[in-house]
């Protein structure tokens, strides 16, 4: 089953949902007591990954030794603007220090003058070096500024580069399965905040979301799991 079509596939279970959650930690107002609570929960809450900012990986990767959580961090991000030089440096000093999924962003700035070899070169450099160090790689195509036609060049250009996921924003979903079909996987990076959002964007093709509210929504997931009837009742014994 191609990765789009098993992302479609109906949650039934706890796990279904959980196992596809990114639980962000990145906010810079984070204190270390913050990313630990953060950590915890991904734990306890059967996630698959927890995003921290790159200062706090070493921390992560500790923290969720011996758990089946994998620690991600970010390069080139929030917008991109770094040289290729730096991002594919932050990108090989996360993996020696034990990430296991790295985030990007194509340079904004680049992407919207139309440079596209560019962002295909630098994508292109991260692919193979996470690709080699069996690392996953997801690459952010969600910016307001991004018309609809720089949407789809960007996702071609992942599709050419050893990109795993491509991460839209919720409105973009349909898009983003014409164009990558089954080369990428999707992530949502926003527009989802409620468990209906959460579901429905899975049942559009998503494979992982970006979720900051990931223990509220998980806890929405457990409450309606527990409220639908047990299939079994009512069938009489043999």
């Amino acid at each position: 089953m191609d990765p789009v079509t098993e992302a479609a596939v109906e949650l039934k279970v706890y796990e279904d949902l959980a196992k596809r959650i990114d639980h962000a930690l990145l906010r810079p107002d984070f204190t270390d007591e913050d990313v630990a609570a953060g950590l915890r929960a991904a734990v306890d809450g059967g996630m698959g990954c927890a995003t921290v900012r790159p200062s706090d990986l070493d921390f992560a990767v500790r923290m969720l030794s011996g758990t089946p959580v994998a620690p991600g961090s970010t390069a080139g991000y929030p917008e991109g603007g770094q040289t290729t030089g730096v991002k594919l440096y932050e990108a090989r000093d996360l993996i020696r220090r034990g990430v296991r999924e790295i985030e990007t962003v194509p340079n904004l700035g680049k992407l919207l003058s139309r440079q596209f070899q560019h962002i295909e070169t630098e994508l292109l450099q991260m692919g193979r070096s996470c690709l080699e160090a069996g690392v996953t790689l997801k690459v952010i195509v969600d910016h307001p500024s991004l018309t609809e036609d720089l949407k789809v060049i960007a996702m071609k250009i992942c599709k050419r580069c050893e990109v795993t996921y491509v991460s839209l924003a919720a409105s973009d979903l349909a898009l983003g399965k014409r164009i990558l079909k089954d080369v990428c996987r999707m992530k949502v990076s926003s527009g989802v905040s409620t468990l209906d959002a959460a579901l429905a964007a899975c049942a559009a093709g998503a494979d992982r979301l970006n979720l900051e509210n990931a223990t509220a929504i998980l806890a929405d997931w457990r409450e309606r799991l527990a409220a639908q009837p047990d299939p079994g009742a009512g069938t009489p014994s043999i």
